[in-house]
């Protein structure tokens, strides 16, 4: 199962702007598909929304028009302000957040293979939002030499399973559009997941 995190919108032009609306018939037949095939919806707050304190509107624009209650969030372009996320996350009712991993690179940004408590810097605390932290994300690049990409990934999640952790690895739909070779590139890397045991049920508990 897949955690599947989408725009609320208003739509935009421009790099940094939603590119639909929730509002959009087409986004809740899409919104519709992951619910109904027992996958996970969750924000994919917008490239300003840590500037625009905007996570609990948008929230709950996907939660007026999916009719389905949204835990888990995960920032456009992984941008957010680390000093406030967590403040700003717990705010807007989430319980988890996937936003903490590299863009480009492969590895633990945070340092950490396993799942964790964000801290609340703004009260000095360890906060209710659990981060899981992202892995890996899919970038051109990385099918340029594919037995290498695979081979790094590999040894970063015999890290996770050593340490019984917990991360997310993120693929867009688009890309699958874009180029085909990612199809059999996912497999690979759920067959890696797989032959390490990991739990791919999407299933998250504190």
């Amino acid at each position: 199962k897949t955690w599947n995190f989408m725009l609320s919108g208003p739509s935009g032009s421009g790099r940094y702007s939603s590119r639909y609306d929730i509002k959009w018939e087409t986004s809740k037949r899409y919104a519709d598909i992951i619910l109904n095939s027992d996958n996970y919806l969750g924000l994919h707050g917008s490239y300003f929304a840590a500037d625009q304190d905007s996570y609990l509107t948008e929230k709950q624009r996907i939660e007026d028009y999916t009719s389905s209650k949204i835990i888990s969030h995960r920032n456009h372009y992984l941008r957010f302000n680390p000093f406030k996320i967590a403040s700003q996350l717990e705010k807007a009712g989430f319980n988890y957040d996937f936003s903490v991993g590299y863009s480009g690179l492969i590895g633990f940004r945070s340092g950490v293979a396993n799942k964790y408590k964000l801290y609340n810097f703004q009260e000095e605390r360890k906060s209710s939002v659990t981060e899981i932290p992202l892995l890996f994300m899919e970038r051109d690049s990385h099918l340029e030499n594919q037995e290498d990409t695979l081979d790094v990934i590999k040894k970063s999640l015999e890290v996770v399973k050593v340490n019984n952790g917990c991360v997310s690895i993120l693929f867009h739909p688009s890309s699958f559009l874009i180029n085909s070779e990612w199809f059999s590139f996912y497999e690979k890397i759920m067959k890696l997941c797989c032959d390490l045991g990991a739990d791919v049920s999407g299933k998250l508990t504190d």
